[in-house]
Protein backbone atom coordinates (compact mmCIF):
# COMPACT_ATOMS: atom_id res chain seq x y z
CA UNK A 1 0.00 0.00 0.00
CA UNK A 2 1.26 3.62 -0.96
CA UNK A 3 1.40 6.31 1.41
CA UNK A 4 -1.49 8.25 -0.26
CA UNK A 5 -3.71 5.54 -0.16
CA UNK A 6 -2.42 5.19 3.99
CA UNK A 7 -3.00 9.15 4.00
CA UNK A 8 -6.49 8.52 2.94
CA UNK A 9 -7.89 5.42 5.46
CA UNK A 10 -6.70 7.66 8.04
CA UNK A 11 -8.54 10.47 6.76
CA UNK A 12 -11.91 8.42 6.47
CA UNK A 13 -11.23 6.79 9.78
CA UNK A 14 -10.57 9.88 11.61
CA UNK A 15 -14.04 11.67 9.62
CA UNK A 16 -15.69 8.73 10.50
CA UNK A 17 -14.87 8.96 14.43
CA UNK A 18 -15.66 12.80 13.92
CA UNK A 19 -19.04 12.42 12.23
CA UNK A 20 -19.96 9.69 15.07
CA UNK A 21 -18.98 11.78 17.86
CA UNK A 22 -20.67 14.65 16.88
CA UNK A 23 -23.98 13.21 15.96
CA UNK A 24 -24.30 11.11 19.15
CA UNK A 25 -26.31 12.86 21.73
CA UNK A 26 -25.05 14.83 24.24
CA UNK A 27 -25.07 13.21 28.23
CA UNK A 28 -27.26 15.35 30.27
CA UNK A 29 -25.34 16.76 32.70
CA UNK A 30 -26.44 16.05 36.50
CA UNK A 31 -28.49 18.53 38.43
CA UNK A 32 -26.98 20.51 41.33
CA UNK A 33 -27.81 19.18 44.47
CA UNK A 34 -28.55 22.24 45.64
CA UNK A 35 -29.57 25.31 43.66
CA UNK A 36 -29.50 29.08 44.46
CA UNK A 37 -32.95 30.64 43.14
CA UNK A 38 -31.66 34.03 42.01
CA UNK A 39 -34.53 36.19 41.66
CA UNK A 40 -35.21 35.38 45.09
CA UNK A 41 -31.92 35.97 46.28
CA UNK A 42 -30.21 39.74 46.57
CA UNK A 43 -27.51 41.97 48.28
CA UNK A 44 -29.02 43.74 51.63
CA UNK A 45 -26.45 45.83 53.14
CA UNK A 46 -23.04 46.19 54.50
CA UNK A 47 -21.29 47.91 57.49
CA UNK A 48 -17.89 48.23 58.53
CA UNK A 49 -17.31 48.24 62.29
CA UNK A 50 -13.77 48.07 63.87
CA UNK A 51 -11.72 45.62 62.29
CA UNK A 52 -14.09 43.54 60.21
CA UNK A 53 -16.69 43.98 57.50
CA UNK A 54 -20.16 42.43 57.53
CA UNK A 55 -21.65 42.05 54.71
CA UNK A 56 -25.64 40.86 54.40
CA UNK A 57 -27.64 38.57 51.91
CA UNK A 58 -30.40 37.00 51.83
CA UNK A 59 -30.50 33.48 49.58
CA UNK A 60 -33.00 31.33 48.22
CA UNK A 61 -31.81 27.92 47.85
CA UNK A 62 -33.89 24.64 46.44
CA UNK A 63 -32.65 21.17 47.71
CA UNK A 64 -33.30 18.83 44.28
CA UNK A 65 -32.93 16.02 46.24
CA UNK A 66 -34.86 13.03 47.90
CA UNK A 67 -32.39 13.32 50.89
CA UNK A 68 -32.08 15.90 53.62
CA UNK A 69 -28.26 18.08 53.12
CA UNK A 70 -26.14 19.87 55.05
CA UNK A 71 -23.74 22.77 53.10
CA UNK A 72 -22.12 25.92 53.48
CA UNK A 73 -22.32 28.98 51.48
CA UNK A 74 -19.13 30.07 50.24
CA UNK A 75 -18.57 33.90 48.63
CA UNK A 76 -15.71 34.96 46.35
CA UNK A 77 -15.15 39.07 47.69
CA UNK A 78 -12.08 39.39 45.02
CA UNK A 79 -13.69 42.71 43.81
CA UNK A 80 -14.03 44.09 47.17
CA UNK A 81 -10.39 43.38 48.13
CA UNK A 82 -8.86 45.01 44.97
CA UNK A 83 -10.85 47.99 46.16
CA UNK A 84 -9.88 48.37 49.16
CA UNK A 85 -12.94 46.97 51.53
CA UNK A 86 -11.74 43.60 52.79
CA UNK A 87 -8.52 41.64 53.35
CA UNK A 88 -9.78 38.19 51.82
CA UNK A 89 -11.41 36.93 49.27
CA UNK A 90 -12.90 33.71 49.95
CA UNK A 91 -15.44 34.24 53.01
CA UNK A 92 -17.98 31.89 54.57
CA UNK A 93 -21.81 33.10 55.34
CA UNK A 94 -22.97 32.47 58.28
CA UNK A 95 -26.72 31.70 59.48
CA UNK A 96 -28.62 34.59 60.87
CA UNK A 97 -31.90 34.02 60.55
CA UNK A 98 -32.10 33.38 64.16
CA UNK A 99 -30.64 37.29 65.19
CA UNK A 100 -26.75 37.99 65.02
CA UNK A 101 -26.11 37.47 68.96
CA UNK A 102 -23.94 34.49 70.54
CA UNK A 103 -21.89 32.24 68.06
CA UNK A 104 -22.38 32.56 64.41
CA UNK A 105 -23.02 28.90 62.78
CA UNK A 106 -21.30 28.42 59.76
CA UNK A 107 -23.73 25.34 58.19
CA UNK A 108 -27.20 25.23 56.68
CA UNK A 109 -29.43 21.80 56.50
CA UNK A 110 -32.44 21.51 54.06
CA UNK A 111 -35.19 19.12 53.83
CA UNK A 112 -35.41 16.57 50.54
CA UNK A 113 -37.02 18.42 47.88
CA UNK A 114 -37.50 21.80 49.84
CA UNK A 115 -37.09 25.37 49.34
CA UNK A 116 -35.61 27.88 51.97
CA UNK A 117 -34.75 31.31 52.46
CA UNK A 118 -30.74 31.72 54.27
CA UNK A 119 -30.18 35.05 56.09
CA UNK A 120 -26.67 35.27 55.82
CA UNK A 121 -23.73 37.28 56.81
CA UNK A 122 -20.22 37.57 55.60
CA UNK A 123 -17.86 38.62 58.09
CA UNK A 124 -14.01 39.52 57.04
CA UNK A 125 -10.96 41.70 57.79
CA UNK A 126 -11.72 45.13 57.25
CA UNK A 127 -9.25 46.65 54.23
CA UNK A 128 -9.55 50.02 55.31
CA UNK A 129 -11.79 51.28 52.63
CA UNK A 130 -15.11 52.25 53.35
CA UNK A 131 -16.81 51.59 50.18
CA UNK A 132 -18.47 48.82 48.28
CA UNK A 133 -17.96 48.56 44.73
CA UNK A 134 -21.46 46.88 43.89
CA UNK A 135 -24.81 46.41 45.71
CA UNK A 136 -24.77 42.65 43.92
CA UNK A 137 -24.34 39.35 45.36
CA UNK A 138 -20.74 37.55 45.90
CA UNK A 139 -19.76 34.67 43.32
CA UNK A 140 -20.88 32.29 45.89
CA UNK A 141 -20.58 28.18 45.56
CA UNK A 142 -22.11 25.83 47.77
CA UNK A 143 -20.05 23.37 49.37
CA UNK A 144 -21.49 20.03 50.86
CA UNK A 145 -20.84 18.78 54.28
CA UNK A 146 -20.58 14.95 54.12
CA UNK A 147 -22.91 13.08 56.78
CA UNK A 148 -20.12 10.43 58.55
Amino acid sequence: MGTTVKKLIALFLLMTLFATCACSPARPSEPEKITIIEEGSFFRGFEVSGEYVRIYCYYEVKNNTSEQLKFKIKGNFQADVKGGLLKEATLYAANIGMGVHGPLEYEFTIAPNWERGCEVVFVGKAGGAETKHDRLLPETEIEYISES
